[in-house]
């Protein structure tokens, strides 16, 4: 069956559509958003996304609409999604909408402001570590709650038996904002180095990842930063290196960067936070970390 599929994002934070993916990079709550609505408009569905861009327009079957011309909305299903600037939906309090289906997709672990949540018919939590924040903290029905895990653009990556690439086995990789665990990384860069030299940390991603203004990175010995690329160019570039950090306080709702560097072959080390433990079973996809990532800075000091 074909439904129509409508989604809204009111945050103006980032411009985007799939080129700013594919060509330029963007942080991964847009990146689920706009993932998830192309997926299904591969699938034959009638997708259309109200969001922060420039001007109507149709890519690959997917139509893009400035969501200031949002008054009124008539679809089947209704997925509303908000992933900074405020995490603001007032804006829809504004609008008439007619939906069989109302679905909240959730990014972080702090609640929409602006509206009721009991509008939705569903919440959509991107792991079951969220699940429970929702539930408990949000306090919304758990029958109104379901869970499914974003996954990775599968043709961004090598298929074919003759594609050979050459590792770098003592390449790192941060892929992400830099507050949630670079300043760890560059600190596990200083102890590997202490005792081994020849290890390097490529960083991707920046501040920009959140639509924030750029900020140069201090000079460390062996970091390269690499800044924002797009995506397909970012699978290939991925696979040169051998081993990606995740070491972090912060409680990682999801991490779709986590699950791209294993998908790209990389031993993954992720602190035992939010949802890292339902993704990584240690010792055998990657390995936990325990303790608090601060407590780098005095072990580097005793090394």
């Amino acid at each position: 069956m074909r439904y129509r599929v409508t989604f809204y994002c009111p945050d103006t934070h980032l411009t985007y559509n799939l080129n700013t993916l594919n060509k330029q990079g963007i942080g991964g709550g847009v990146t689920a958003r706009i993932r998830m609505a192309h997926a299904l408009g591969e699938l034959g569905h009638i997708v259309t996304i109200y969001n922060s861009c420039s001007n109507i327009q149709n890519i690959d079957n997917v139509d893009y609409i400035p969501f200031d011309r949002a008054k009124r909305i008539e679809t089947d299903i209704f997925i509303a999604s908000t992933s900074g600037d405020g995490l603001d939906l007032s804006r829809l309090n504004e609008i008439d909408i007619h939906a069989k289906l109302h679905i909240l997709m959730v990014h972080g672990v702090d609640p929409p402001n602006g509206i009721d949540l009991d509008l939705f018919d569903y919440v959509y939590a991107l792991s079951n570590f969220m699940r429970g924040i929702v539930e408990d903290q949000w306090e919304v029905d758990p029958k109104k709650i379901f869970t499914s895990h974003r996954g990775v653009k599968e043709d961004h990556y090598h298929h074919r038996e003759d594609d050979h690439f050459q590792r770098d086995p003592l390449g790192i990789i941060y892929l992400s904002h830099p507050s949630k665990g670079l300043g760890p990384a560059i600190e596990i860069l200083y102890i590997l180095n202490k005792f081994e030299m020849g290890f390097s940390l490529h960083v991707y991603g920046g501040y920009s990842l959140w639509g924030e203004e750029e900020k140069a990175l201090d000079s460390v010995p062996n970091l390269t930063y690499h800044g924002l690329i797009g995506q397909r160019v970012l699978a290939h570039e991925m696979e040169k290196f051998s081993y990606a950090l995740n070491i972090q306080d912060r409680e990682e709702p999801f991490g779709i960067s986590l699950i791209e560097a294993m998908r790209a072959g990389w031993i993954v080390l992720a602190s035992s936070v939010g949802a890292f433990p339902e993704i990584i079973q240690n010792g055998h996809n990657g390995f936990l970390v325990s303790g608090r990532s601060s407590a780098l800075r005095r072990i580097y000091s005793l090394a």
